[in-house]
């Protein structure tokens, strides 16, 4: 059995931290063209600071 498709998390720089959590990578291991559905899963993380 081969493996037709890789899927890795990548992990942001340290900058980007605060407001990404990781990307995906995908690696098609075969000579076929395929068809790929990328999809949001509408992670925020956002922040916010008060100076007084």
């Amino acid at each position: 059995m081969t493996k037709q498709s890789i899927y890795k998390e990548i992990k942001p720089r340290e900058e980007l931290k605060d407001f990404i959590r990781s990307f995906w990578m995908h690696t098609n291991c075969t000579d076929q063209i395929e068809n790929t559905t990328i999809v949001s899963d509408y992670y925020y993380n956002i922040g916010c600071k008060i100076v007084r």
